[in-house]
């Protein structure tokens, strides 16, 4: 009897060590894998870089140029890829510098309803502005301060689109978007230096497009199917393919030369053979000169992106 029982204890231990080793196992090569994904992801920042400073040597009709249309395209790297964009900060509303209209215009373009657009652009303009006086839908220190986790309000512009995240208003769900519905990151910055903040009609997502005032949906597809094939070189014809809503949008809209832009935000997944991990780094740089500088840097960030393979597409792929 005392041997069956050292015989059961002795097979328990071995069950037990063994599935703790099978256990350790898989964590180990999880580990490998996610740290194989994230150096992929960082070959896809720094082919962006390299690219970018190609596109500022070569003519605009060099096709081996990466076109920097805010799309994802793969880039294969040893035993894997990286899926990588590049979109020009000049493409986004700026937080510190776009009016009213503007912001109203790109919430109410996300589908966010009436009584949240106002809260949520009063409360942005009462987190920058230096005082404690509340707008009408507004919140200022008081309202924070009396949250769960207290914190005042900043009363200074903003230095990240995160921040985003502290503002009345915006919930998680709004910022990085649920379902088939974007966020608000994807289409703000705080890098849109140019004058009055003027957007980049030849790179600007649709839903930047329509937070233009009187450009419809219907009317933002037709600018970026004519670009598709035909970039506008020049305001003048922006203004001619639009000429009976310029008017009301001549104040916000540019098309800079580029070598003027300088603020670039790259996204990068990179993914193994297997796709057994994915890792997303979401950073934006300055170019100028013979110089890049980090200005963001955000590891691990998920985002979601379109890609094509063996003829089928696969939207909404959330990876991190």
């Amino acid at each position: 009897m005392m041997v069956l029982w050292v015989m059961a204890i002795l097979i328990g231990l071995s069950l037990t060590l063994s599935y703790m080793a099978r256990s350790e196992s898989r964590v180990s090569l999880g580990s490998k894998e996610y740290v194989a994904a994230g150096f992929l992801a960082e070959g896809g920042i720094n082919r962006a870089i390299v690219e970018l400073w190609y596109r500022r040597t070569k003519p605009p009709e060099d096709e081996a140029r990466w076109q920097i249309d805010g799309n994802f395209r793969s880039v294969e790297i040893a035993d894997g890829a990286a899926l990588v964009r590049v979109m020009p900060e000049t493409a986004k509303v700026d937080l510190n510098l776009s009016n009213d209209i503007i912001l109203k215009g790109l919430v109410n373009a996300l589908g966010i309803d009436t009584d949240t657009q106002d809260v949520i652009v009063d409360s942005i303009r009462d987190w920058m502005d230096s005082d404690d006086l509340h707008r009408l839908h507004g919140a200022e220190s008081d309202y924070y301060m009396s949250l769960k986790h207290p914190y005042k309000a900043k009363n200074a512009p903003f230095d990240t689109i995160d921040e985003l995240l502290m503002v009345r208003g915006i919930t998680p769900e709004i910022f990085y978007g649920a379902g088939d519905k974007k966020g608000l990151r994807d289409f703000v910055t705080v890098y849109n230096r140019t004058d009055n903040s003027k957007i980049n009609v030849n790179a600007a997502q649709k839903e930047v497009l329509m937070a233009l005032p009187n450009l419809t949906e219907d009317i933002a597809n037709v600018v970026i199917e004519h670009r598709k094939t035909t970039p506008f070189k020049n305001i003048a014809e922006f203004q001619a393919l639009l000429p009976e809503t310029y008017e009301a949008i001549k104040a916000y809209v540019n098309v800079p030369s580029e070598n003027a832009e300088i603020f670039f935000s790259i996204d990068s997944v990179g993914r193994l053979v297997n796709n057994a991990s994915s890792v997303g780094i979401k950073a934006v740089v300055e170019i100028s000169g013979n110089d890049c500088k980090y200005l963001y840097y955000k590891m691990p960030e998920t985002f979601k992106f379109q890609e094509k393979e063996d003829n089928k597409s696969i939207d909404n792929v959330t990876t991190k």
